[in-house]
């Protein structure tokens, strides 16, 4: 799998005389990249990652773990103001924001883990004042409510992104959390749509019965992440390099052949590239 997967990922960059790998900035790094949705690109040497981690101790495992097309900044990413970084007990819910509490006692399963066992004050840095960071490809970010903040402050990093995976919330989980809403809401403005949804996470809501259910589903919609892709649907402002960097990341990171697909007939309608070396790619890798 992973030698057909390269050889498929190392054609489509060659047909699309892409000499460079597509540069992929993950703000709020995870050290459990094999779950990151670049992951495959990742393994197989086929793109660069930039990331970008303000807990210590998540960040010394980042480090230790990192490959050669990886390297990894210890400080949060934001509107470029100082800022208070709360711990809580579950890792995954550290944030700049503070839990709502009201939250913690109408959905069940989160009041153990939003304990919050301290704090940090620091700098934040906004996206487009970091010195060194070039043209970024793709933009993963996951900073638990204040990706908003990392938005607004990277308009001009935003002019080269091709794809976005960002969480967004549906019920706020923290206090002056920004909705799904104005995240999608400033992300059109800029002239990105939404693709589909990576993953929800839903919420069983408490009551003084709850606890009778034990085959239940759980209803409320907490967060989730969600793909925003160029709208190809008009590409005549979009230059064909990140419709080559957006082909790669279609195809090499979600899997969405169809849009991979529809990038290479827009650029062979531009002479980008021949349509015989897309049939010779589709006949080699994707027809059946």
């Amino acid at each position: 799998m992973d030698n057909l997967f390269s050889a498929r990922i190392s054609a489509l960059y060659d047909l699309l005389d892409l000499t460079s790998f597509v540069r992929i900035a993950d703000i709020g790094a995870n050290p459990m990249r094999h779950d990151a949705p670049y992951r495959d690109l990742l393994k197989n040497d086929l793109c660069n990652v930039v990331g970008f981690e303000p807990q210590e101790d998540t960040m010394k495992e980042v480090v230790r773990n990192k490959g050669a097309n990886e390297e990894y900044f210890n400080f949060a990413v934001g509107d470029g103001k100082p800022a208070l970084l709360n711990i809580y007990k579950g890792s995954g819910l550290t944030s700049l924001l503070k839990i709502r509490e009201k939250t913690l006692f109408y959905l069940r399963g989160l009041r153990n883990a939003a304990r919050q066992i301290g704090s940090m004050e620091m700098q934040t840095q906004r996206l487009d004042d970091i010195a060194g960071l070039g043209p970024v490809d793709f933009l993963k970010i996951d900073i638990q409510g204040a990706e908003l903040s990392v938005f607004t402050s990277a308009e001009n990093t935003l002019k080269n992104v091709a794809a976005i995976q960002t969480e967004v919330s549906f019920f706020p989980l923290y206090e002056n959390q920004p909705g799904f809403g104005e995240v999608d809401t400033f992300l059109r403005k800029l002239g990105f749509l939404p693709h589909s949804f990576a993953h929800i996470e839903n919420r069983l809501v408490v009551s003084k019965w709850s606890g009778v259910l034990s085959d239940f589903e759980s209803t409320q919609m907490l967060d989730g992440d969600i793909i925003y892709l160029r709208d190809l649907s008009d590409p005549a402002e979009l230059n064909s390099q990140i419709l080559k960097r957006l082909a790669i990341l279609t195809e090499g990171v979600f899997g969405f052949t169809d849009v991979s697909l529809k990038i290479l007939d827009i650029l062979a309608q531009r002479q980008e590239i021949s349509e015989a070396d897309v049939n010779q790619y589709i006949e080699t890798f994707i027809s059946p």
